[in-house]
């Protein structure tokens, strides 16, 4: 293999990664998401409660319970409890 084939192969793979590591990060914010709302419309939590816990701003919050439909996961599920 040249060296150009090498450095072709190494920079291709970790592209593949950086994909994979996007997925894997988007799937966990959509997580997050989908627990913040849950705890605020099931189990009433407030949305200064759960901007503390998350790092998301109450506006984010507000955002999310507008545009997400109710979910048919609780949170024991998004945890991996179930």
């Amino acid at each position: 293999m040249t060296p150009q084939a090498l450095i072709a192969t190494v920079v291709s793979e970790q592209r593949d990664a950086l994909i994979r590591d996007e997925v894997r990060a988007g799937q966990s914010r959509e997580r997050l998401e989908t627990a913040i709302v849950q705890a605020i419309r099931r189990y009433g939590a407030s949305i200064d409660e759960m901007s503390a816990a998350s790092g998301l701003r109450p506006d984010e919050i507000h955002a999310l319970l507008a545009e997400m439909p109710p979910a048919s996961v609780d949170l024991a599920s998004l945890t991996g409890m179930r």
